[in-house]
């Protein structure tokens, strides 16, 4: 019976550092597409406010709501972009390094009992990952909207109405 736990609890072990390195790559690729929309975006209002006299388009007209509600659409998006790429408290589980002290330290004497710590430890950290990375993913999300929705009133303003010419 015990050995039947203790098969249990590696198995377990393994899918949690499974479920860990899943986490990270999600997080990381997460990062790249933000990274990647940020250039994207930085690429679009430079062709959207090249060889464009906005002033006379917009501000000689009533659309000037409209302009700056999109310019407040692509600002924000750049902003939460900029925010999923900043750096976050990532937690790690166990060091092994230490595992002998972590051994002394909590009075585990047995294998068993250091499986089921380490267990432990990786159900917390995987929960603060997989938080961080839930939260991000919404942002992420929101921020994808406000990014297409900002680029097509910008758009609309430049190439749809008399001032295009």
């Amino acid at each position: 019976m015990k050995e039947d736990k203790k098969q249990m609890l590696k198995h377990s072990l393994r899918e949690h550092r499974n479920n860990f390195d899943h986490i990270n790559n999600i997080y990381d690729q997460l990062r790249i597409k933000a990274l990647a929309l940020i250039a994207g975006e930085v690429a679009i209002v430079t062709f959207l406010f090249s060889g464009w006299d906005f002033k006379k388009a917009v501000f000689d007209n009533d659309r000037t709501l409209v302009f700056a509600t999109g310019i407040l659409f692509l600002s924000l998006a750049f902003g939460i972009f900029l925010w999923i790429i900043s750096t976050v408290q990532w937690s790690f589980p166990h060091n092994l390094k230490s595992a002998k002290e972590i051994l002394t330290d909590k009075n585990i004497s047995t294998e068993d009992e250091f499986l089921e710590y380490i267990h432990d430890d990786f159900v917390i950290v995987n929960g603060r990952n997989n938080s961080i990375v839930t939260s991000k993913c919404k942002k992420f999300n929101w921020s994808v909207y406000l990014l297409s929705a900002g680029v097509i009133i910008i758009m609309v303003i430049k190439f749809g109405g008399p001032q295009a010419l």
